[in-house]
């Protein structure tokens, strides 16, 4: 009841959750009940439901959003663990690390590393080293 639009006071909302209560036979809500539950709404929800899409994304979509116009004005670094086995230094099986450096306009990849281990400034370090 609280998401209709136009927004109705939390007075209507409590008049209109104790009258179904009286014809379900329940016992009635009070008025901080009421008030604590419409309060605690997801705040996306509501804009969404009182304001539509537009204000939705007006109040919780990204404001700005960073796009290169020319290659190599912006990189991007990336970790992830592949989907194989590696032998480590002592010869146990584990899984490899990939360090990847993407550019943000061509979507090239000019830099990256294989590694095992966790992820660190170092492994970023020499895939931008790579890179450059």
């Amino acid at each position: 009841m609280a998401l209709r639009r136009p927004p109705p006071k939390v007075a209507e909302v409590h008049r209109a959750v104790n009258g179904i209560a009286v014809e379900r036979g329940w016992p009635p809500v009070s008025y901080p009940v009421v008030r604590r539950i419409i309060a605690g709404l997801d705040r996306g929800l509501l804009a969404l439901a009182h304001g539509g899409a537009q204000e939705y994304r007006d109040d919780f979509e990204l404001v700005l959003r960073r796009e290169s116009v020319h290659p190599n004005d912006i990189w991007q670094a990336d970790h992830t663990e592949l989907d194989l086995m590696v032998l480590n230094e002592g010869g146990a099986p584990t899984r490899a690390w990939l360090t990847v450096i993407l550019d943000d306009r061509s979507r090239a990849i000019p830099g990256y590393t294989v590694f095992v281990g966790d992820p660190s400034a170092l492994q970023t370090a020499l895939a931008l080293r790579q890179a450059i």
